[in-house]
């Protein structure tokens, strides 16, 4: 283990945000990266070795600097990275699932749905997120095969000071911890 250490990727360097590793291993860190560019900031997700070698693109550097890309967070498995990006023509935020193996990145959220933040069940198959109802939140649980609908977890909190809530599965599985 040595000293901590700031690891500069990119040229120019990018701005990261977003960190985690990649499983199941760890041999790479996934994170959401950022660059300033003549038409403005220009965003998406990018993976590189923890010794900050290897840089690599995930997605189009598409996404505008605030809302695309948001919160990319890598499967148990390694094989998926899930996140948030904001869809212009309805005016909200919509969950990603990116495949790793095939690089097929589809929407999981409905048209209509506002929602984002989504972490993945231990097993990977299922995600915790949050739908932004109008004046309230509420945690919600959906298989990524889309083969069942969202459930709801427990009441919808009303958003307080720009605040929201958040999800997380226990390491088993079996239990939510959302906080409001």
């Amino acid at each position: 283990v040595g000293e901590p250490r700031q690891l500069v990727v990119g040229d120019p360097p990018l701005s990261a945000t977003f960190s985690n590793y990649l499983a199941p291993d760890g041999a790479e860190i996934v994170f959401r990266g950022q660059q300033s560019v003549a038409a403005g900031g220009r965003s998406g997700i990018f993976a590189v070795h923890p010794d900050g070698t290897g840089l690599r693109q995930m997605t189009p550097t598409n996404g505008d600097r605030d809302n695309d890309y948001q919160f990319p967070q890598p499967s148990p498995d390694g094989r998926y990275v899930t996140y948030t990006a904001w869809d212009p023509v309805f005016h909200g935020a919509r969950i990603h699932i990116l495949d790793l193996r095939t690089g097929e990145d589809r929407n999981l959220t409905d048209v209509g749905r506002n929602e984002g933040y989504a972490t993945f069940s231990p097993d990977s198959r299922r995600i915790v997120f949050t739908n932004y109802l109008s004046d309230r939140n509420q945690i919600m649980v959906e298989p990524i095969d889309g083969r069942a609908r969202p459930l709801a977890m427990g009441p919808n909190y009303r958003q307080v000071n720009n605040g929201g809530v958040g999800g997380l599965f226990s390491p088993d599985g079996k239990w939510l911890l959302y906080t409001a």
